[in-house]
């Protein structure tokens, strides 16, 4: 296939190390087309409820079967506890910092990166994807790259959080559909969300699992997991090379935290990661090989790659966790090291931001209460050695902790910096439903109090309290719980956003209008801040300043839909026609809904332009002809015969 490289033997680099090191089999399997690679991540899920991790009760055979003919990593480190930039992490090999996507939902996956899909399509492979959550939706970058990307969610929400997801065997439906009119080689990523809280497995598995659903929910991913092996076996497409791994932990209750985001111990950052194929090397036939020394997700990639015979993936921060024939894992050996971080708690709250190295003996978090765990005589991380300061430090871990800044130094100094994207309503909706928190676009500007997130957990569940009040219209309680974060933590974007939803929504103006200000200050940088100022000073009758607000916020983002609506009132202060109508084009083109039309004539009719008003709701029409309450505005303001004969309106 023109463009592709193909390592015609795979897996002859490793026969002498592999016979040196006692492995009861050598697989040398010739490959006489490229091979077909599936990835498949199972969300949330941690690496000791895994059987081939250790998991007595683990219900797990596929996964323990992949690991038994290939090879498993004992300490696979995930970049980060967060969904979508820990696939962002291993679409790319690259660290968060140095891809920009730091949290869910408010981040975009850039177009100057290049992705596995990208990779595999440029040498002539079908690229496939099926994504069980909106959190990975297409709309935030990872879709690039692949011919086919399903993300279409619909239907069942995920358990009392009203989450959209598609349960596993839906997404095994989905994938092998796909499969069934492809063609080989191809490169399928599935993703299967499942063990994401609320953990309500479908029977059979709840029934064997009482009392521990988030094992029944591990369990029947498992089981679709086998079922898809099978289906793309019958259909002719098996996979020759098979990656499964997770895109992080889950806590638990361990240190505090009910679920994962906020903390970055092992619980939420150690990981299953397998490979199976021809090529890896498989040790013993009843336990696979086991690679001990610490690796992270961002190897996968390169390591893809490298297997499938594809040119280096130039500019990976991972390296190809089978590199150097003499070796089996010498890749991450070399490396020694594995980057996390979390950076929830600061764009939340306005705490310190989360960064750790991980290596094999010890686990080194810098924030303003800096922490580090001895690995081999404290592995559940209880011990923080650091709890009596650096002088009690022995020289060698004194030496290693200030090996790790310079680790963290080096990753920093490749950050790159994204804009955070302007959710819509329903999909921010979505995502927060869930449980997240999400920041508040440019919280990353603002100041951070040097405040350790794991002092702080009260505090974050007092502001999740509040935002699910807010979502479940329990206004009254939202506000007194937002209130108390920020009386405490007056920095905190979080409190002052739900202060202002409660206020906007209970017509006190004044109020919303306090706490959107006090967004806009704490991140100027933000169109969404100033645009809700906008909208607040509007409210309580100042029109100038709240003209000036919008295009503030224009002048941040000028695809901000709502601030060129607001933008528009100039016009009813002696502003320019023309100007008023550029607006009113941007709002149509920006349009994706019938009230944003409904809205739009409004404005035009709130500012003495009847007949303007009647042709956007006409325009309105067209775009979303089933719109009744187009219809009624039409019906209800029709011009009269007069006017309309006057009707020359330029838009």
């Amino acid at each position: 296939m023109q463009g592709l490289l193909v390592r015609r033997v795979l897996g002859v680099a490793f026969a002498l190390s592999l016979a040196a090191a006692g492995c009861n089999r050598i697989e040398i399997v010739e490959a006489a087309s490229p091979p077909s690679v599936l990835l498949v991540t199972i969300d949330t899920l941690r690496a000791d409820h895994v059987g081939a991790y250790g998991a007595e009760d683990a219900v797990t055979p596929v996964l323990d079967r992949l690991a038994s003919q290939g090879m498993r990593f004992a300490n696979a480190i995930a970049p980060t506890p967060i969904t979508l930039p820990s696939h962002a992490s291993l679409m790319t090999g690259l660290y968060p910092p140095s891809h920009g996507v730091r949290h869910n939902g408010v981040y975009r996956l850039g177009s100057d990166t290049t992705t596995l899909a990208e990779h595999f399509r440029a040498a002539g492979y079908s690229t496939g994807a099926v994504v069980g959550a909106v959190v990975l939706a297409g709309q935030f970058g990872l879709a690039q790259g692949f011919d086919h990307y399903d993300d279409q969610v619909h239907g069942r929400q995920s358990s009392r959080s009203g989450y959209p997801e598609r349960q596993a065997k839906e997404v095994t439906d989905r994938a092998l559909a796909w499969l069934k009119g492809t063609h080989d080689p191809f490169f399928l990523w599935v993703h299967y969300y499942d063990p994401h809280a609320a953990y309500e497995p479908p029977e059979p598995w709840a029934g064997r699992f009482p009392g521990r659903p988030y094992a029944g929910e591990i369990a029947y991913v498992d089981a679709e997991l086998g079922r898809l092996l099978a289906g793309a076996r019958a259909l002719g497409h098996e996979p020759s090379i098979v990656a499964a791994t997770s895109d992080h932990g889950e806590s638990l209750g361990e240190h505090g935290e009910r679920t994962h985001s906020i903390l970055v111990y092992d619980s939420v950052l150690r990981v299953p990661l397998i490979l199976s194929g021809p090529g890896i090397p498989s040790g013993s036939v009843a336990s696979g090989l086991v690679e001990k020394g610490v690796v992270s997700l961002v190897d996968l990639a390169p390591t893809l790659v490298n297997l499938a015979g594809l040119p280096e993936l130039v500019g990976a921060e991972g390296r190809d966790l089978l590199a150097d024939a003499g070796s089996p894992g010498a890749g991450a050996e070399a490396q020694g090291w594995a980057y996390a971080e979390s950076l929830v708690a600061k764009l939340t709250m306005g705490w310190d931001g989360l960064h750790t190295i991980r290596t094999d003996d010890y686990q080194y978090i810098q924030s303003s209460r800096p922490e580090l765990f001895d690995l081999g005589s404290d592995p559940d991380e209880l011990g923080d050695l650091l709890d009596e300061g650096s002088a009690a430090l022995s020289s060698d871990q004194r030496r290693w902790a200030e090996q790790a800044e310079q680790h963290l130094a080096s990753v920093a100094g490749r950050e790159v910096h994204r804009p955070m994207s302007v959710l819509d309503d329903a999909t921010r909706g979505q995502i927060e439903s869930l449980g997240y928190v999400l920041p508040t676009p440019g919280s990353g500007d603002a100041l951070v109090e040097p405040f350790s997130p794991r002092d702080g957990l009260d505090w974050i569940k007092k502001a999740l309290a509040a935002h699910e009040a807010q979502l479940a219209g329990r206004l009254d309680l939202a506000e007194a719980l937002a209130r108390d974060v920020v009386d405490r933590f007056p920095q905190s974007q979080r409190g002052h956003d739900i202060l202002t939803n409660v206020y906007l929504r209970t017509r006190r103006w004044e109020k919303a209008k306090h706490h959107a200000e006090v967004l806009a200050r704490l991140a100027p940088d933000w169109a969404d801040h100033h645009a809700r100022v906008g909208l607040t000073r509007m409210k309580t009758g100042d029109v100038p300043g709240g003209v000036q607000a919008f295009e503030e916020a224009l002048a941040r983002d000028p695809e901000h839909l709502g601030a060129h609506l607001g933008a528009m009132h100039a016009l009813g202060l002696g502003g320019p026609l023309d100007a008023a109508r550029e607006h009113a084009r941007a709002v149509e083109r920006l349009a994706t809904q019938d009230r944003v039309f409904v809205e739009l004539g409004r404005v035009w009719q709130e500012n003495g332009r009847s007949l303007e008003a009647q042709t956007t709701w006409r325009a309105g029409l067209e775009r979303f002809p089933t719109s009744e309450r187009l219809r009624q505005r039409l019906a209800q303001d029709a011009p009269p015969a007069a006017l309309a004969e006057e009707g020359k309106v330029t838009r």
